[in-house]
């Protein structure tokens, strides 16, 4: 199951990114994943959720919107506050 390791890099990132511009809280990400990807989008809901409990993201919205034809995967925003 590799979403629970994508779920805990786009963790990694957002962190980083929360860290470097002052947020207490990440309130959303929204991600670009592609179709050839063979992500499990619901999956990777499901481990993003515990893979943010306890953290500045608990409760966090992840929105992933489909890219077809394409491999990548990438995280287009974060939000907080």
């Amino acid at each position: 199951m590799h979403e629970a390791a994508i779920a805990q890099e786009v963790c990694d990132i957002a962190l980083r990114a929360a860290a470097e511009n002052g947020l207490k809280r990440i309130t959303r990400i929204i991600m670009d994943i592609g179709g050839y990807s063979a992500v499990n989008h619901r999956q990777l809901g499901i481990v993003f959720d515990i893979a943010v409990r306890g953290t500045p993201m608990e409760g966090c919205a992840l929105e992933i919107h489909d890219l077809p034809e394409t491999l990548g995967m990438f995280v287009r925003t974060i939000e907080g506050e």
